[in-house]
This record gives structure tokens, sequence and C-alpha cells, in this order.
């Protein structure tokens, strides 16, 4: 609080007036979103190489990043998600919408993190904070290739060597299906599924060790 005297003429006249400072929102620092290379239906440009993804729920980041701060009405504070920090710093900028679609770096790869700046608003006092950050990240669609049947001759491990059923050992289709490149670079999981007389895909538990189903 500051006090102000004026005299004049012998005369004192007091006033005084209140300055506040009030404190900076803190936001918390919360993870990347991360989601698979996507194909839009309704486009016919869009592939699965393309370094597109549309569903980006970045409001799915709010509650951590509020950690449940509130103002001084007991309102929680508001988040914007922007593409700059110049957007962030702008408060007449409402942010980005939910769900949102990547945007390439036109001097970059197509599979480079776009990075979202946040804006965290104490409403009551319009203080905010613009420092955090996070990556929204499109990963690569692995690559299966077409691969040749397996043929087996009608063995007895199912019971019978006429019942048109044997054992496959699906697994060894699994470097034909990755490729050399994706064999190589490793990490990548292979799961194998038959559809069910109802046309209902049913996962193989054991793909070394399969019994086909002849067909009735």
């Amino acid at each position: 609080t500051y006090y102000i005297d004026v005299t004049t003429n012998g005369t004192v006249c007091s006033t005084s007036y209140t300055h506040v400072v009030n404190p900076l929102p803190v936001p918390t620092v919360v993870g990347n979103l991360e989601l698979c290379d996507e194909i839009d239906l309704t486009d016919p440009t869009s592939t699965n190489t393309d370094g597109i993804s549309y569903e980006f729920y970045l409001d799915s980041q709010t509650d951590l990043i509020v950690d449940g701060q509130v103002d001084r009405d007991g309102n929680p504070f508001t988040v914007t998600y922007h593409e700059t920090l110049a957007d962030a710093d702008d408060i007449t900028k409402t942010g980005l919408s939910s769900p949102y679609t990547n945007v390439l770096d036109p001097a970059g790869s197509p599979y480079d993190p776009q990075t979202i700046y946040v804006r965290l608003t104490d409403e009551a006092t319009g203080c905010y904070d613009a420092s955090l950050t996070f990556d929204i990240i499109v990963n690569t669609t692995p690559e299966s290739n077409v691969v040749t049947m397996q043929e087996v001759c009608d063995d007895t491990d199912s019971g019978s060597d006429v019942d048109g059923s044997s054992k496959f050992d699906l697994t060894t289709l699994e470097a034909d299906i990755l490729g050399a490149t994706q064999v190589a670079a490793g990490g990548f999981e292979v799961t194998y599924y038959y559809e069910d007389s109802s046309g209902t895909k049913v996962l193989i538990a054991d793909p070394t060790a399969h019994y086909n189903t002849p067909d009735s």
C-alpha cells in the first residue's frame, strides 16, 4: 500500500492506493502424445506413410497440466494449446481444438515431432504462463508383405492323417512378412488370427503349433 501526502498552504491532504502483484500459475510438466500414421478415408490423397494423424486429443493433457490448481474464486485454471509461442503469448488467440491433426514442417521429415505450446491462465487475475511445451509424434506404420501359402501333408498330429488337418508353424513366415529391413530393425511383433464360422477374428494363441480346421 502506498500513501500520498499533498501539502498546500500548510494543509495536508492524504490518500493511498494498493499495488497488487498476482502470482503466475505454474503448469505441471506432461509427456508427449503419440499416434500411428493414419489414413483419412474421405481424402484420396491420404496414406499411411505421409506422417499425418488426425486424432490428437490435446485436451487430454489439461487435467494433468492444471493438477488441481484453482483461482481465488475456486475455479480451475484454464488451458489452451497453440502451434507457436507467439500464439500462446497472444491472449486474443483461443487455441487449438481437439481432435487435432498434426502439421508437417515443410523443411523437415514427415515423422519429425511437432511442438505444442501451452498457455495456463488464472482467469480471476488474467495472469498466465506460456513456458510449457510437449510434442505430438506420429509413428511410422509397420509394413506387412504378402506371403505365399504354407502347404504341408496331412499328418497324424491331429489324430488322423485323413482328416484334412495338420500342424502349422506360422512363425516361420515372420521374416517374409516383415521383410529384411524391419527384421534388422527389430522390435516388431507379429500376431496371427483365424476367422471363425461367425466371421469373428480369433487370436491364435500358439502360432507355432496351429491346427487348421477343414471346411466341412
